[in-house]
């Protein structure tokens, strides 16, 4: 039956501007791909259609990675696989990158449900013979990292999944197990990860929302301290499928497919602990952000700490 995953996109699809849909990938993942595949290309060449917006990344020049010309790129809780299918079609139409440079995507989500649809939208998609997608089931808080020691590009874990995390344990969990993922230099990696602003985080009881043929209502909510000191919030849905746009709209009895209840749970998450935790897990932060849409080259300034949403970190020393 379908479910979360198409409730889910059709949600993401009529979100408000404030909460920036699509610009994870428009402003900051892809911009820093194009720049991780310069980096790739073997020093004395440069990659056909020019340079990209930086001659170097963090301080490391271009050319300083091996000369495999092999990026790979980790989309943790890649849900029904947005994000992933988003840079791979980007990266088939790119002229930018040096012959023979290679992209691997690796989608990874602890629910089946979403794999299953992102596997069908990939499915449905032609994929360009220097891109290699895939797909696999995960949490992203396990011990054993999702992909070889060492060998990501680029770790994405963007759409606030890292609010899904409900203790200080799995938030430092999930961060050494994505920082195990990167590469280590001299060879450029990098974790992009986001956090939702507070109000964005909590819903209220008979809040409704309307996304195309679907309704979701909130049952209840309640704001609990977690063992650790933590604040979470916990919600029910009621999700509910018509036949129509119009049938939803109206709260058409003969026009409802089905129904379905879904649990909800967030932490907050400040800045500040979340740049300490990574600093503990030995990543160190590159750019901090207030929105997606500030980008991530120079030009915007450095947020403050406290109003932080978009990081960008690198493998460094791990914190004592």
């Amino acid at each position: 039956m379908p479910g979360f995953a198409q409730f889910y996109d059709a949600m993401v699809a009529q979100l408000p501007p404030e909460y920036e849909a699509g610009a994870d990938v428009e402003r900051v993942c892809w911009p820093l791909l194009q720049e991780l595949a310069a980096a790739a290309t073997p020093a004395g060449s440069s990659p056909a259609g020019g340079s990209t917006q930086h001659d170097s990344i963090a301080g490391q020049a271009p050319g300083s990675s091996n000369s495999a010309a092999q990026l790979s790129v980790l989309d943790m809780c890649t849900g029904s696989g947005r994000v992933a299918l988003a840079l791979a079609a980007r990266w088939a139409a790119w002229t930018g990158a040096s012959p023979g440079t290679r992209l691997s995507i690796v989608g990874v989500d602890h629910s089946s449900e979403m794999l299953a649809a992102a596997q069908a939208a990939a499915a449905e998609r032609s994929t360009h013979s220097s891109v290699q997608l895939s797909w696999q089931l995960g949490d992203m808080a396990a011990p054993q990292p999702p992909v070889p020691p060492g060998t990501c590009s680029l770790a994405i874990l963007t759409a606030g999944s890292f609010h899904h995390l409900l203790t200080s344990a799995d938030q430092a969990a999930a961060l050494r197990s994505l920082a195990a993922c990167l590469r280590q230099p001299p060879a450029p990696s990098f974790l992009v990860l986001n956090l939702l602003d507070p109000g964005h985080l909590a819903a209220h009881a008979g809040q409704e929302l309307l996304a195309g043929p679907y309704r979701r209502m909130c049952l209840a909510a309640a704001r609990e301290a977690a063992p650790d000191g933590g604040m979470i919030w916990r919600h029910r849905f009621r999700l509910q499928r018509y036949a129509s746009e119009v049938a939803a709209a109206a709260v058409e009895a003969a026009g409802l497919l089905w129904e379905r209840e879904e649990g909800w749970a967030l932490r907050e998450v400040a800045p500040e602990d979340l740049e300490r935790l990574a600093a503990a897990a030995g990543l160190q932060l590159v750019r901090r952000r207030a929105r997606w849409s500030d980008g991530w080259g120079g030009a915007a300034p450095a947020c403050a700490v406290a109003d932080g949403r978009v990081f960008v970190f690198a493998p460094g020393p791990a914190a004592a």
